[in-house]
């Protein structure tokens, strides 16, 4: 992924003294980054959207890209 692209960043983290262990919730904006996946060897491009990262998963908001004439749209 072209991680120069990456526009926004906001959330909090905390430590847990009594759990010893950090939480976090963040959100990431990207916009017109190049990403490509190492199994399938297809770079998508214009790649936009919103990502949200939580200790127990990471969730895709809304990303749109372009490969070739294709478009793609990916949220979940």
């Amino acid at each position: 992924m072209d991680a120069g692209k990456w526009r926004d960043w906001s959330g909090r983290i905390a430590f847990d003294p009594d759990q010893d262990r950090v939480a976090y919730d963040l959100s990431a904006v990207l916009r017109d980054a190049s990403v490509t996946y190492r199994d399938l060897p297809a770079t998508v491009q214009g790649v936009s959207g919103d990502i949200r990262i939580r200790p127990d998963r990471v969730s895709v908001e809304r990303l749109t890209g372009r490969r070739g004439p294709a478009r793609i749209a990916v949220t979940g």
